[in-house]
């Protein structure tokens, strides 16, 4: 097709409804780069652990953190024990090492989680393509310095 077919295109061609379809896709665009960013630091700030580690945090944490706190279930404490007990370390040593790493990351994790709600919300706020790439822009900058801490 070499020409604008209103049988073809769904009717006549209108330049602004173009302009406003371009306008949403960058939108997205620059939506889907924000949370990629905010993963990709998310991944990085928590390390060497492989996902299947890291899917035993939601258990293990609050284990810990019960643990150091002397209000462990019992379930809790023992999972803490066979742990430290394979790996030869003393239980307590173990559980306060998890609770501090939880709550390094815990804290990381808010401040990117706030980097990209500010960065999304500044988004939707903004209606043309420079202003998404500058909010773009300043959202990578902000989990670089964030990613560095």
């Amino acid at each position: 097709m070499t020409h604008w077919d209103e049988t073809v295109m769904g009717g006549p061609f209108v330049l602004a409804d173009w302009e406003a379809r371009c306008t949403t896709i960058a939108k997205t665009v620059a939506a889907q780069r924000i949370n990629g960013m905010h993963a990709s630091t998310l991944e990085k700030a928590s390390g060497q652990y492989t996902a299947a580690e890291r899917d035993t945090w939601p258990v293990k944490a609050p284990a810990a953190l019960a643990f150091v706190a002397g209000v462990a279930t019992p379930d809790q404490a023992q999972w803490i024990e066979v742990e430290a007990l394979e790996a030869g370390e003393v239980p307590m040593a173990l559980a306060t090492m998890i609770a501090a790493k939880h709550n390094a990351l815990a804290l990381v994790s808010a401040k990117l989680s706030g980097i990209r709600r500010k960065a999304l919300a500044a988004l939707d706020a903004a209606a043309d393509v420079d202003a998404f790439e500058a909010i773009v822009a300043d959202a990578k900058t902000a989990f670089n310095s964030a990613g560095n801490e």
